[in-house]
């Protein structure tokens, strides 16, 4: 459990706002090609993630041997960068899984916000359909906010999202085939 925990929560919301402002204003302030290219490298990160969550960490009881090494080299950044290890010592799969659908969620809010922002700023669509796709994207944006806030949660309390939660995946990021269970 954090030392402070309504100033934890606090910041778990704000980290999942902060996502929502940083696509937005990037999607503003930068040229709508290259704003496409880092959504398309973002998008990529987000189905990274998600397989590795799916084929790496779902049903194992003991970490991978990448990540421990993963997690070693990390330790030794954060040693040469602060002075100690700042992460967790003794880290098991399902709280790794729960950190990377924290990183796939923030991602996705990053999305949905820049492109709500370009659809709101540039109404390729017209006035009205632009405006109201921009709507329905920044409502996504906020409620996947608000999933990022609540593994954030989670992750801060140390605990493992449900394996529900692990594996839920988004209407688009389904392939034609059916998954097997």
């Amino acid at each position: 459990m954090p030392e402070d925990p309504d100033l934890s929560f606090v910041l778990c919301v704000v980290s999942g706002a902060l996502a929502i402002a940083a696509g937005a204003f990037g999607a503003m302030n930068l040229t709508p090609s290259f704003a496409g290219v880092l959504g398309f490298l973002a998008l990529i990160r987000i189905c990274w993630l998600d397989d590795n969550i799916a084929n790496d960490l779902l049903d194992r009881d003991v970490l991978p041997q990448s990540y421990r090494n993963a997690q070693r080299r990390q330790e030794h950044i954060e040693s040469f960068l602060l002075g100690r290890p700042w992460g967790d010592k003794d880290l098991t799969p399902a709280l790794v899984a729960t950190r990377m659908r924290a990183e796939a969620d923030v991602w996705l809010a990053v999305i949905l916000s820049g492109t709500a922002a370009l659809l709101a700023q540039a109404a390729p669509l017209g006035v009205g359909l632009s405006a109201l796709l921009a709507f329905l994207g920044f409502g996504l944006a906020f409620r996947t906010a608000d999933k990022v806030s609540a593994t954030l949660w989670m992750v801060e309390c140390g605990r493992p999202l449900p394996r529900e939660a692990l594996v839920r995946r988004h209407v688009w990021a389904h392939s034609t085939t059916r998954d097997r269970d």
